[in-house]
């Protein structure tokens, strides 16, 4: 026995020089020992895993029923919101819209109101709530009370009704001076209508008058520089059948810098009104005033027959423009002298309108610089040298 033990000693030391048989079994004891522990873990966290799981599990539904209801607490705003803005639509005023029903047969002519937002859509149903009551008028009283004729609203709508096949949108202007915009169908066989009626008056006064600002000058309310050429080419185009020539003048008041200097822009402003205000006082039906810029104007006429006639035609105007002196306020009356330069054209000259107006300028300079008194007018002669840059404004 103690020969086995020592052979196995033997083998140890030669294949395990490192360790003896004890630390052989130690070693393995401590492994077997880690290895429980580490598989007591591993349950451990299988464990923990298992019910961090489940309890996520339980968590979801409850996230889902959230994401729910905030899509529907979202959807029900919406809904609020866009019901808001269209009961805010419909009740309106201006512009004053009703939803209506017409019948023009002579048996049963009346109109039936829907909805309606406003005073004049109230006195139509004959009471002033805005609650959306339906309501039965004469077409009689309906016409009578918006400034309509019910025989020329019917011719209208009929006409609308054979152009488009259904129907569609009928400008009608009362004799109070105000509009309806109808839309919707007309069934010419039963002479009923079904739309909506708009009143569109305030909207229009506010279309022509934004048109107006943008067309004419704020300060002296002549026509301004926009779309120049247009503006003149189609007031030249009423020359009679026997003149076919135009004339533009080319305007500036002689020392205006000095007014400005003297007196204050304030005065300058009130000069350039009060000789805005003689231009439209002094001018004719064949002639158009323009405020280019600053204390330049442009004259524009039409039926020029020569060069004498274009400047005999000016220099009266000018002459009743400075007749009289200008007061500026505060005692202050001043006379001011205007130079001036002109070009005749024809109507083929007119998409070379800023040549002419170039010309005029260099003739106005002209007069300004030698202050002669023979004429500053001549034909406006077209260069092909000048004509090779766009010369249309």
């Amino acid at each position: 026995m103690e020969i086995i033990d020592d052979i196995y000693s033997f083998a140890w030391m030669v294949f395990v020089p490192t360790q003896s048989p004890y630390q052989y079994q130690v070693q393995q004891q401590q492994q077997q020992s880690q290895q429980q522990i580490n598989h007591h873990n591993y349950l451990h966290y299988n464990q923990s895993s298992s019910s961090s799981l489940a309890g996520s599990n339980s968590v979801w539904p409850l996230c889902i029923i959230a994401l729910l209801l905030y899509i529907i607490y979202r959807r029900e705003r919406l809904l609020s919101h866009y019901s808001s803005t269209i009961k805010e639509i419909l009740h309106l005023s201006p512009p004053d819209l009703m939803f209506i029903e017409i019948s023009f047969d002579n048996l049963h002519s009346i109109v039936k109101t829907f909805l309606a937002g406003g005073n004049g859509c109230s006195a139509v149903r004959g009471t002033s709530s805005d609650a959306e009551v339906a309501s039965q008028t004469h077409i009689g009283t309906f016409c009578s009370q918006l400034g309509l004729d019910p025989v020329t609203l019917e011719q209208e709508l009929l006409k609308s009704s054979l152009v488009s096949g259904q129907g569609g949108t009928v400008i009608v202007k009362t004799s109070c001076d105000k509009k309806f915009r109808f839309t919707g169908t007309f069934d010419s066989a039963s002479r009923s209508f079904k739309g909506v009626v708009v009143d569109i008056t305030q909207q229009e006064l506010e279309i022509k008058r934004l048109k107006h600002s943008l067309t004419h000058d704020p300060l002296t309310g002549l026509q301004n520089r926009y779309q120049l050429t247009n503006k003149i080419q189609k007031f030249c185009s009423g020359v009679s059948d026997g003149a076919a020539v135009s004339a533009l003048f080319f305007l500036d008041v002689d020392k205006f810098k000095l007014v400005n200097d003297t007196y204050g822009h304030e005065s300058g402003d009130a000069l350039l009104k009060n000789l805005s205000t003689r231009l439209q006082q002094y001018q004719c039906n064949d002639c158009m005033p323009i405020r280019l810029s600053g204390d330049e104007f442009l004259i524009v006429a039409r039926n020029i027959s020569s060069v004498e006639s274009a400047d005999s035609f000016i220099r009266e105007y000018i002459q009743q423009l400075t007749a009289t002196p200008y007061a500026l306020g505060g005692n202050v009356n001043i006379q001011i002298s205007i130079s001036y330069g002109g070009v005749i054209f024809q109507k083929s000259d007119h998409e070379c309108m800023d040549l002419i107006i170039k010309n005029a300028d260099d003739k106005m300079y002209q007069m300004k610089r030698s202050r002669c008194e023979s004429t500053t007018i001549s034909y406006f002669v077209k260069d092909k040298q000048q004509l090779n840059p766009c010369c249309i404004i």
